[in-house]
This record gives structure tokens, C-alpha cells and sequence, in this order.
């Protein structure tokens, strides 16, 4: 069996200055040589890949944490200063190590796209990983930027919901001109660059079917209790913004867009080796495969029904298909041969 490892971040504050850019970045790269499994079979284990750094905080009630300038007369500075992050960014980059921040509001968006321009205008055959989180406010000045710098957005879609978080007091802080740049999550998508989905968890529910509801409504769902809906007016409506991402897009960015982020997309083909060992329904086992018990512990379940591939019924359908029904697509000789197999139980169809 093969047991695919966790892919794991390194968390990392910004350095105090530009001289000690150097010395962060050596710590970061032995912490990833030390804390990586040389082998990651047959056993799970963890990949060490990436840093994780906010930029940025929350974008709640008057702005305090965050990057945008609530009604123009206000300003957060970023937690990591433009030429302290670009410094760090290059060094990681020209190491191999990824990154992905944290940035919530539009200043800390531009930041870091601006860091990776400065990278690709140095470096422009280098290749890198830059994923930015949430990027719950941004301007539509750098949405192509992502698809154009090669920069992943990171969407939460669980924050397109109607909530206290947001409604009234965050909303009336940032001012109308601004609600429509709130979750472009299509907008980033139509210039270019598709949405990578992050769950966010463990600070919210993992929900990714409720996510994926909201990546593609902008509202959530009033009987879900992990949706602020369920709270009942005013947020059971629909989020500021101009329309969601299609089920098409929503789908791809939770599976293929994240893997490659992850540098896991090789793994897609070895979608055709996995198999069902159990399925429940409604609490109850109906299906164990025969061999289960030698990849997880069954703890005495047993299924409801046998799980033999073929009954009687199917057995002498398929008896009967060899050829097209009936054998209609073979030739007199071929056909001839196919009904001798048949009574011999040569052909297959007879075992199970």
C-alpha cells in the first residue's frame, strides 16, 4: 500500500532587519533538511516544503489587524515590510523552499505580488511557489497580476457566507466603493489565474461541501449549522460582489489546483489504484472488501451484504456479452469457439 506523506509548513515571523534575512532563511532551510523523512514509504510520514508568514491580519470591525483603509482616512502597515519580504522570498526561492502568506487585505496583497515581480525581473527563468491566503479584499489592478507573476491565490470560500464576522460592522467600516473587490474569487479566475481552495482549518469547520456551495452561490446554507445561514436573517442572503465561481471551477480548484500548488499533481495519475476498502450508509457497514483488514483496523465490522463482484444473474450476462450481447459483433468461427469457452468455463465469466 502506498501512503502518500503530509505536506507540512514552516511557520516564520519577519526578521528584524534586512541583515538578518541570511540567518533566517539558513534556519528555515536546515529546519527542512532536519524535519523531512528521507523516505516516505511504506510508512506515512511528513514533507517539509514551505514557509507560512502573515503579511497581514483580519479584516473585523474597524480594520485593526488588517491592510485595507477603511472609508480612505485609514492604514495598517504590513507585519513584514516590502524589502524585508522580498529579500526573504528570493532566498527561499533560489533554495527551493515555497512559500505561502497570509494576506487578508489589499495592501498586503500588493506587497506580496510586488515581491514576486522583483523576484521574476531578477530571476526570470527560476521557477517558484508563491500562494497567497484568503485575499478576502483586493484591486482589480492585481488581479491579473496572479496569472501574469504565476502567484496562487489561496481562496477560504466559507468567508463568501454572510456573517457576524463581517456584517454589519466590517462592512460599514470598509465602505461601499469597496464591497464589489470583496472575494474576486471569479475575477482572479477570468484574468487568468485559477483559485487554489484552503480550507482554513482548524479555525473554521472543515466543511468543503459547504465551502464549495458558497465558492458558487456567495451564500451559505440555512439548514447547515456550520453556515452562519442558520442563524437566520440578516445572514441567510447572499454576499456582496458580482457572481461565484462555477461548479466546474470550484471542483477543480479543491482537487487538481491545490495538488499542484503542493507539487502533489504527479499523484493524479495514480487516481486509477485507489480503491473502496469500506462504505457506510447511514452508520451502517453495507460494503468491506475482502482484503480490508490488511489496511485498516475493522474492529469486528462486518458488511451488510456480500461483496462478490458477480451474482448468479450478472454472471450469465456477462457470459453473454463476450462479442457484443450475444456475441453479435463475432465472426461464425469466433462465435463457435466463445460458446465452447463458455461451457468449459474457460472464458472467465464463471469465476468470481
Amino acid at each position: 500500500m502506498n501512503l502518500e506523506p503530509i505536506i507540512a509548513i514552516i511557520g516564520v515571523d519577519s526578521p528584524t532587519s534586512l541583515a538578518d534575512v541570511d540567518g533566517v532563511v539558513k534556519n528555515i532551510v536546515g529546519q527542512i533538511k532536519t524535519k523531512n523523512d528521507a523516505s516516505f514509504k511504506p510508512k506515512p510520514s511528513v514533507k517539509w516544503q514551505a514557509i507560512k508568514a502573515f503579511i497581514d491580519g483580519l479584516p473585523q470591525g474597524e480594520g485593526a489587524n488588517t491592510t485595507w483603509a477603511p472609508n480612505g482616512t485609514f492604514i495598517v502597515e504590513p507585519f513584514w515590510s516590502p524589502a524585508i519580504l522580498t529579500k526573504t522570498l528570493e532566498q527561499l526561492f533560489l533554495t527551493g523552499v515555497d512559500a505561502q502568506l497570509h494576506t487578508d487585505g489589499d495592501l498586503a496583497v500588493k506587497v506580496a505580488l510586488d515581491a514576486a515581480v522583483a523576484f521574476k525581473k531578477k530571476y526570470p527563468l527560476k521557477k517558484f511557489k508563491l500562494g497567497l491566503a484568503h485575499d478576502e479584499l483586493t484591486q482589480a489592478s492585481d488581479w491579473p497580476r496572479f496569472a501574469q507573476l504565476g502567484v496562487d491565490a489561496i481562496m477560504s470560500y466559507q468567508w463568501v457566507q454572510l456573517s457576524p464576522f463581517y456584517f454589519p460592522d466590517t462592512f460599514n467600516a470598509m465602505g461601499e466603493y469597496l464591497l464589489d473587490k470583496l472575494e474576486a474569487h471569479p475575477q482572479i479566475e477570468k484574468a487568468g489565474r485559477p483559485i487554489v481552495y484552503g480550507s482554513d482549518w482548524p479555525v473554521d469547520p472543515l466543511d468543503e461541501f459547504l465551502a464549495l456551495k458558497a465558492a458558487v452561490t456567495r451564500s451559505g446554507d440555512p439548514q447547515n449549522p456550520n453556515s452562519p445561514a442558520s442563524y437566520g436573517p440578516p445572514y441567510d442572503g447572499r454576499f456582496p460582489g458580482s457572481g461565484g465561481l462555477t461548479r466546474e471551477q470550484a471542483i477543480r480548484s479543491i482537487t487538481i489546483n491545490a495538488a499542484k500548488f503542493l507539487r502533489a499533481e504527479d499523484k493524479i495519475e495514480e487516481l486509477a489504484r485507489n480503491r473502496v476498502l469500506i462504505t457506510v450508509v447511514g452508520g451502517e457497514p453495507v460494503f468491506i472488501a475482502d482484503d480490508a483488514a490488511n489496511f485498516v483496523k475493522l474492529g469486528g465490522l462486518t458488511a451488510k451484504f456480500p461483496n462478490h463482484d458477480l451474482d448468479p444473474l450478472n454472471r450469465r450476462l456477462a457470459a453473454h456479452t463476450i462479442g457484443g450481447f450475444s456475441g453479435k459483433k463475432l465472426s461464425p468461427e469466433d462465435l463457435k469457439t466463445a460458446q465452447i469457452h463458455r461451457k468449459r468455463g474457460d472464458c472467465g465469466h464463471h469465476k468470481h
